[in-house]
């Protein structure tokens, strides 16, 4: 994800390249691009399954589930923003997905953790 931003400050008029690509990939290039897809969500997954590991779940909750519902909010996030924006230029959706997706995953990393007592007061 740092990467992506990386790529969207350094060239802002090529990000649409990737958001098209992975989110909104045209049905005449799905075999062209699955290869590399494949490969991002692989990475997706790594890191997903790397801030699960690292940190405290929710005692009902182990990793498989955790994962299953990773998957299930980002899934439901890409289908949701694309059908609400589909009247909305190509550039405004990309900034307005990627600025949405952070607080997102803000909200369904912190939503499935156990909470730290000695961190409750700092929010």
């Amino acid at each position: 994800m740092e990467r992506r931003h990386q790529f969207y400050q350094q060239y802002p008029e090529h990000s649409h390249i990737f958001f098209e690509a992975m989110i909104a990939m045209p049905k005449e290039l799905e075999a062209d691009i699955a290869p590399q897809k494949a490969i991002f969500l692989d990475l997706n997954e790594q890191v997903c399954q790397k801030l699960i590991s690292e940190s405290k779940l929710k005692e009902h909750i182990d990793e498989k589930r955790a994962m299953a519902y990773l998957r299930l909010i980002q899934d439901m996030f890409r289908s949701y923003y694309l059908t609400v924006s589909s009247d909305s230029s190509l550039p405004d959706l990309v900034s307005g997905y990627e600025r949405q997706l952070s607080q997102v995953l803000d909200m369904m990393i912190y939503g499935i953790l156990e909470e730290d007592s000695s961190k409750k007061g700092e929010k």
